[in-house]
């Protein structure tokens, strides 16, 4: 099962934004059993990112939690 997901970053924020993405990946894998992500800058400000996950009943358990890195995005 695969999620994409789509980022606007700020210019003067890209490599905050790509530490705490990357931060949460981690999370992801060891937490939310993901089983892995890539992130791509399509342009400027815009991120694309993709995560495989083992199904979509592991993806949709993973929608109910919170990670640490999450406080970091809002």
């Amino acid at each position: 099962y695969i999620t994409v997901e789509t980022f606007y970053v700020e210019p003067h924020h890209r490599l905050e934004f790509e530490k705490i993405w990357s931060l949460w990946t981690m999370e992801s894998k060891c937490v939310l059993k993901s089983i892995g992500a890539r992130l791509h800058r399509a342009n400027a400000n815009k991120y694309v990112s993709y995560t495989q996950w083992p199904d979509e009943a592991t993806w949709r358990r993973s929608q109910k939690m919170t990670l640490l890195s999450q406080r970091y995005l809002e």
